[in-house]
């Protein structure tokens, strides 16, 4: 079954192999951006998961823009749901970790809304650094600021940006990991 999504990329226009070629290659960087992270910046093996996330979500992501496949869609979004999840169990405070967690059934049960919630839950997590005082990267919140324009812009059908998203992304999610490894 295919995804309901459609990106602005054209598509099949490279090979009849592949439907978006510039999504399914940006999402490959995000896979190379964080192999390089876990290679050479990796100080302790217990945030190994950061990366092999990171590495999941860039596979998935390219999976779902060569295929287009709704399973795939599935992947893509629970693995970046499973990423924040780390990257939340890991900046805030116990306390705030809970809420999260509700997402959850939303994302099994009803998956045609999960881009909305992975939108709050990344959103969420930059509101909770600023009203609780953790010092999030400079960078990766201006990297994700961006990543979040031009993912906005591109499901509006404004201009085809997604690719650059994927890039963003990748970049900072890299800092963020790296920032918390460094702890």
């Amino acid at each position: 079954m295919l995804s309901d999504i459609d990106w602005c990329e054209a598509k099949y226009t490279h090979t009849i192999y592949i439907a978006e070629i510039k999504n399914t290659l940006s999402s490959l960087i995000i896979s190379a951006v964080a192999l390089y992270g876990w290679m050479y910046h990796c100080p302790q093996p217990k945030y190994s998961l950061g990366w092999v996330l990171l590495v999941v979500v860039g596979l998935a992501s390219a999976m779902f823009h060569a295929t287009l496949l709704l399973f795939w869609q599935y992947v893509d979004e629970l693995s970046i749901f499973a990423l924040v999840l780390w990257l939340v169990a890991n900046t805030q405070p116990p306390i705030l970790q809970w809420y999260h967690w509700l997402c959850l059934p939303v994302l099994v049960l009803a998956p045609f809304y999960s881009r909305y919630v992975l939108f709050l839950l990344g959103g969420s997590l930059i509101v909770q650094a600023l009203v609780h005082r953790i010092q999030l990267p400079v960078r990766a919140a201006i990297l994700l600021a961006l990543g979040v324009v031009v993912w906005l812009v591109d499901i509006n059908h404004w201009l085809c940006l997604h690719d650059w998203w994927h890039i963003f992304i990748s970049f900072a999610g890299f800092l963020m990991i790296e920032w918390i490894a460094e702890g």
